[in-house]
């Protein structure tokens, strides 16, 4: 089934952006304690307040989409401000060799783009719990955090990549323009998503066949509704 595959990739991707945005942080401009004790507050903030907020009150497929499409846009930004360091508009942090470096644009930038994938990560687990037959729940999740296991997995080949383009051909900070495609393309799958927010668990096969039928229905009613407007 798509389903499977959709969900498949939307963990491997979520778990392949927040290891590898994560794992960024020594890289970034700053004090490394400092950055490191954002990134941390992002996801704690994420993760223990924002993510189930709008989980319980918003459906699953604008909720977790709007997530992977906030990192995408704030990764795009904070590669924007490490590549063109006169947008931030902070003062500049002295370093010890009497050098400068502008930090805090970068920092809050990368703060928001950690915060959205982890509310992402989170959000995810409510999803595939409610999206599939009781009869394959237990396995879809098994399978979807296998999946993610694969993103952390490969995440290094990315860092290892954007190090080859960076002293080969010069382009800086590209894992952020990798980490950001990922993401964006994970909010297109987003959209493609069964909506199952506020319906009955799906206890059966048949109640899966009817929820992807009345989908289907709700799609291409939007989409009449759309063709009417024009």
């Amino acid at each position: 089934s798509f389903a499977i595959l959709k969900n498949m990739f939307l963990w491997c991707t979520v778990s392949l952006v927040f290891y590898g945005v994560s794992m960024n942080v020594n890289r970034m401009p700053g004090n490394l304690f400092v950055t490191n004790i954002i990134s941390g507050l992002a996801e704690a903030i994420a993760c223990g307040t924002f993510g189930p907020y709008i989980v319980t009150r918003y459906p699953f497929r604008k909720t977790l989409g709007y997530c992977y499409l906030g990192g995408a846009f704030c990764l795009l930004a904070t590669y924007l401000s490490l590549e063109n360091p006169v947008l931030d508009p902070f003062p500049a942090r002295l370093l010890d060799n009497g050098n400068s470096e502008k930090w805090v644009l970068v920092t809050f930038t990368s703060f928001f783009g950690k915060f959205f994938i982890a509310a992402a990560f989170g959000i995810i687990y409510n999803y595939t719990a409610y999206a599939f037959p009781t009869a394959i729940r237990a396995n879809a999740v098994s399978l979807s955090s296998s999946s993610a296991r694969m993103g952390s997995t490969i995440r290094p080949y990315f860092s290892l990549f954007a190090t080859y383009l960076a002293t080969v051909h010069g382009f800086d900070n590209t894992v952020l323009l990798m980490y950001m495609i990922l993401s964006f393309l994970s909010f297109l799958v987003c959209l493609t998503l069964i909506e199952v927010f506020g319906k009955p668990m799906i206890m059966d096969f048949e109640d899966f066949d009817g929820v992807m039928e009345r989908n289907k229905r709700s799609q291409k009613n939007k989409k009449k509704f759309e063709d009417s407007r024009i």
